[in-house]
């Protein structure tokens, strides 16, 4: 990856992670403030996953990516392997 693609990359990750927290929460009923009860991270820490682009910039201005530990949390609160939150998701039917 080189520098120039490195922003673009990144946020193509961010909307992935965004998306895929989406479709779990809505398939196990879960809003923004149970998931975080139930990982132990607060509404607004979930919130700046599923809408990356409001999330603060960092004291640099650079675009601030997840945390692996908070997305573990995530994940393993909504039964699913972390990795699931990072990849592109299969085809869903509506």
């Amino acid at each position: 990856m080189n520098s120039s693609n490195a922003g673009s990359e990144a946020l193509a990750v961010n909307d992935l992670v965004a998306a895929n927290l989406a479709y779990y929460m809505k398939a196990r009923g879960l809003s923004q403030a149970r998931l975080g009860e139930r990982a132990g991270l607060t509404a607004r820490t979930v919130a700046n996953y599923l809408h990356p682009t409001l999330r603060p910039a960092s004291r640099r201005g650079r675009e601030v990516g997840g945390r692996l530990y908070e997305l573990q949390k995530m994940a393993d609160s909504l039964g699913v392997p972390c990795w699931l939150l990072l990849v592109p998701p299969p085809v869903r039917t509506p």
